[in-house]
């Protein structure tokens, strides 16, 4: 046991070194303003895909609120329902057969 936990302590050091030496120029302040300053990173291909995901996202999060809002003006849902101990399954039942009937009706 104690020569295993030596190896991992001395990979790990091995690792920790590694890891700071290879950040060490990244963080600089230089680095940063060499990145951000040219704005070229905002049309590579890791930026766009962020940029996509970032809108996916959003366009997602406002679809949910407005679907939420439907729910709860059709009275199939209010917030109520996470703090009652008593929902039967029959409410369940209903709110799951109208969120699927709203998406049926897409």
């Amino acid at each position: 046991l104690t020569t295993q936990l030596t190896i991992f302590a001395a990979v790990y050091d091995g690792f920790l070194d590694t890891l700071q030496c290879a950040t060490a120029n990244v963080n600089s302040p230089d680095a940063f303003v060499n990145v951000l300053g040219s704005k070229k990173w905002l049309q590579r291909s890791p930026a766009l895909c962020l940029w996509a995901l970032l809108i996916c996202l959003m366009l997602l999060t406002c679809y949910a609120a407005h679907r939420d809002e439907h729910l709860r003006r059709s009275g199939l849902w209010h917030d109520g329902f996470f703090l009652e101990a008593s929902a039967t399954p029959h409410r369940i039942t209903l709110s799951i057969a109208g969120w699927l009937r709203s998406i049926s009706s897409l």
